[in-house]
């Protein structure tokens, strides 16, 4: 346990070496919220709604897309980059146990990174706090980081096989602003597209947190289905991994940049 804790730890500290504090502040946390205040505005003056709660809850959501979809998402991009994956690949290191080593500190970087959004969101916005229950959204938070991170080790594993992760994750997370409901209803969808949202991250984290904002704290029910999309794109993850290193090995795309 104390191996995977360093490993975790190390493989942390090379993503953020080379940022001081105010960058490393601007770019985990200050981008995010500026995109989280266009896409409120954007609803203001499109719907023109009584309150901005949901867009708030939503877009606060959203901002672990920096974390957990591209910076995990070029997470075997930056070891090709250092020289370690070669090293990785044929160390007896158990893949599981690389890909976990990865998501410790971004599930930790994102909890904060959502929760300080939506505080900053509601003070920008005048949205009342008072009546949250803040133990229950806590845990919307906690639980809903889980599944993006999954979600984003699992495209990484693409990067054995292909030099478009940055067409790739972009694309995906133009998706996760449409498919989540965070600033789309998704009754307003196509059937087959408000299907397919279910089986998205965080679209049951932000319905639970919306759920939360309303009133209503039996949440159960959201936050298991979304707990266990986060451990199956974990598990696919793990043999993707697998699969795409055995391909890369094959067509010598280990080393491509």
């Amino acid at each position: 346990m104390l191996n995977f804790f360093n490993l975790a730890w190390l493989d942390f500290k090379s993503s953020v070496i080379i940022l001081n504090a105010e960058e490393f502040i601007l770019l985990r946390l200050g981008y995010p919220l500026i995109s989280m205040m266009f896409y409120v505005l954007l609803a203001t003056y499109s719907f023109n709604p009584s309150s901005l709660a949901k867009w708030v809850v939503g877009n606060a959501f959203l901002l672990c897309i920096n974390t957990c979809i591209f910076v995990m998402g070029t997470a075997i991009n930056a070891d090709r980059a250092t020289g370690r994956l070669r090293s990785i690949i044929v160390s007896p290191t158990q893949r599981i146990v690389y890909l976990l080593s990865k998501s410790l500190f971004s599930i930790i970087i994102t909890f904060f990174t959502v929760l300080i959004g939506f505080v900053v969101g509601a003070l920008v916005f005048n949205l009342s706090v008072n009546q949250i229950a803040w133990p229950q959204l806590l845990i919307c938070i906690a639980l809903g980081m889980l599944s993006p991170t999954a979600f984003g080790l699992l495209l990484s594993t693409f990067a054995l096989i292909t030099d478009s992760m940055h067409f790739i994750l972009n694309f995906i997370a133009t998706g996760l602003l449409i498919l989540t409901g965070a600033n789309f209803p998704l009754k307003q969808l196509p059937v087959f597209w408000q299907y397919f949202a279910q089986w998205v991250p965080l679209t049951h984290a932000i319905d639970a947190a919306n759920q939360v904002i309303a009133g209503n704290t039996d949440i159960l029910s959201p936050l298991l289905v979304e707990t266990a999309l986060a451990i199956s794109y974990l598990v696919a993850a793990s043999y993707m991994i697998k699969w795409c290193e055995h391909l890369a090995r094959r067509n010598a795309t280990l080393e491509m940049f």
